[in-house]
């Protein structure tokens, strides 16, 4: 195995991270702070140099859902490893990565067969897990992972569990658990502590501070909080794979950015269900590439939605119709637009990562003395504002459209209505 030299993509904050040996590692704080980065370091470290040895590395990486591993973990790793240009074998069927002796195990908790599941159940040998997100399992999924970290004594080295995440809630079972309970070695880390973080990324952690106190709490500070009146909360996460035919009707969702992500939410409507079926959540992109990503998901998902888009940029809208995409303006109206959706019952797919990201900590804003208003906090909203404007433009056009065929219908023998 090659030499590979990381310190220069490093950052030093992280320091006491690589150099813990707690059997639990809790890495928490706020976003933007490189902790999954960091931690896909230390494994790819870890795995390296034991690739060789009589002790190889067998390291477990998990989140909840498939979808959102390959997203996140699966995809970091691989990045780094092509980064350091580190030899390696992978499948991407059973998502797996040998480096020498040595390899990663990515894995799901929640498996959408029984054979899968007991895959995971029947593990030995686990050296390292890596769980990523770790406020999305209950209490009893974080022991039977933590149950995987087994095996004989080891004559180099440490066995070690690592979770990651954001303080997002005060009540949680993690907060109980680990910080009420005084377990494992607990490090936090801020966006302070990443040296590479753009500068309007951090100008937009830092205005967080005139949105919302504990949203600034918690993305900004990296601290526990406890969050206001969540808006949307008749929602399941879940995976499917219905054809298009499936649904009554295609929609899209457009908020546009630059600074600020890009966000498009792809919905399929059957009856009073949305289903969020994927999205595309980027940041500094010109029109020409959202254009093409749009497609991209389209192509790959058989859709070809009505995209309502945000009406402050209409020469965005102008260049997505001319490059041929079905897109109309949309209806902003905030509090009618959230009644909308509340009006659904929602069905996120695990691969819509933002999406499920914003939805758990959109709030509304509270007044100096503690009283909610009804407007939410405009901050972490780009895929809900998409949302927004699809379910509720949609509602619009079809009212519209009912509006128009009543008054066109033409009675042959009208009827006489008496007065009560």
């Amino acid at each position: 195995m090659p030499d590979v030299d990381m310190r220069e993509d490093t950052n030093e904050s992280f320091r006491p991270m690589f150099n813990s040996a707690a059997r639990e590692l809790v890495i928490y704080g706020g976003a933007g702070a490189g902790k999954s980065y960091a931690v896909a370091q230390k494994m790819l470290g870890k795995a390296l140099k034991h690739s060789g040895s009589d002790e190889p590395r067998r390291i477990l990486v998990v989140r909840k859902y498939g979808p959102s591993l390959k997203l996140t973990c699966w995809k970091l790793v691989n990045d780094l490893l092509k980064k350091y240009r580190i030899p390696y074998k992978d499948n991407k069927t059973e998502l797996a990565i040998k480096i020498g002796n040595s390899e990663m195990l990515f894995m799901p908790v929640v498996n959408t067969t029984e054979e899968a599941a007991e895959r995971l159940k029947s593990l030995t040998d686990i050296t390292d897990i890596w769980i990523e997100e770790a406020t999305e399992l209950t209490p009893d999924e974080y022991r039977q992972i933590r149950l995987r970290l087994r095996g004989e004594e080891l004559k180099h080295g440490y066995r070690q569990i690592i979770l990651t995440f954001n303080p997002i809630d005060k009540n949680h079972w993690v907060y109980n658990y680990f910080f009420e309970g005084d377990r494992g070695e607990r490090q936090k880390y801020t966006y302070k502590d990443n040296r590479f973080i753009d500068s309007d990324y951090k100008a937009e952690l830092e205005g967080l501070k005139d949105e919302d106190e504990v949203l600034y709490s918690v993305y900004t500070l990296g601290d526990w909080g406890v969050l206001g009146e969540i808006i949307f909360t008749r929602y399941e996460i879940r995976e499917f794979d219905y054809p298009a035919g499936y649904y009554d009707e295609l929609l899209a969702g457009c908020d546009f950015g630059f600074v600020h992500p890009a966000a498009v939410v792809f919905i399929g409507l059957k009856e009073k269900t949305a289903y969020l079926i994927d999205e595309v959540y980027e940041r500094k992109l010109v029109n020409a590439e959202l254009i093409e990503l749009v497609e991209e998901k389209q192509e790959q998902h058989r859709l070809k939605p009505a995209i309502f888009c945000d009406t402050a940029e209409p020469g965005r809208i102008e260049e997505m119709a001319r490059a041929g995409l079905n897109v109309w303006p949309a209806d902003k109206n905030v509090a009618d637009g959230i009644n909308t959706v509340k009006g659904y019952k929602l069905v996120i797919h695990p691969r819509c990562v933002s999406t499920i990201r914003e939805i758990r900590s959109y709030a509304r804003k509270k007044d100096r003395a503690g009283n909610v208003l009804e407007e939410p906090v405009k901050a972490n909203d780009h895929t809900m504002d998409g949302l927004r404007y699809a379910l509720h433009s949609y509602e619009r056009e079809m009212f519209k459209r009912n509006q128009q065929q009543a008054a066109t219908v033409v009675y042959d023998d009208p009827v006489e209505i008496s007065p009560v």
